[in-house]
């Protein structure tokens, strides 16, 4: 997990905050936690945000998380949250970083 990659100070833009959410609730979800437990739920929820994520990333901190998030979850075959997350990124990079 990278989530303690991203610094946590106030002041986060909402994919920042997104992608934490869904790396914590990864984190906190056991192997042998039902998909329906209260874990579960929260990281299908948090995943959900993601996977229907359509804005540009906001800020190149926002852009590298997206795609380091991007890059984790194509490793573990999550291509749906991957797409997103590239998309984020890429939104923000051919804005001409203009924030």
């Amino acid at each position: 997990m990278r989530s303690n990659a991203i610094s946590r100070t106030f002041g986060h833009t909402p994919l920042i905050k997104a992608i934490i959410s869904y790396r914590d609730s990864a984190g906190m979800l056991d192997a042998r936690d039902d998909p329906a437990s209260a874990a579960g739920a929260e990281l299908a929820a948090s995943f959900a945000v993601l996977e229907d994520w359509a804005a540009p990333a906001e800020t190149l901190e926002a852009a590298l998380s997206a795609m380091r998030l991007a890059i984790d979850e194509a490793q573990a075959e999550g291509a749906s949250v991957a797409l997103s997350m590239m998309v984020a990124a890429l939104g923000y990079f051919e804005r001409g970083n203009r924030a």
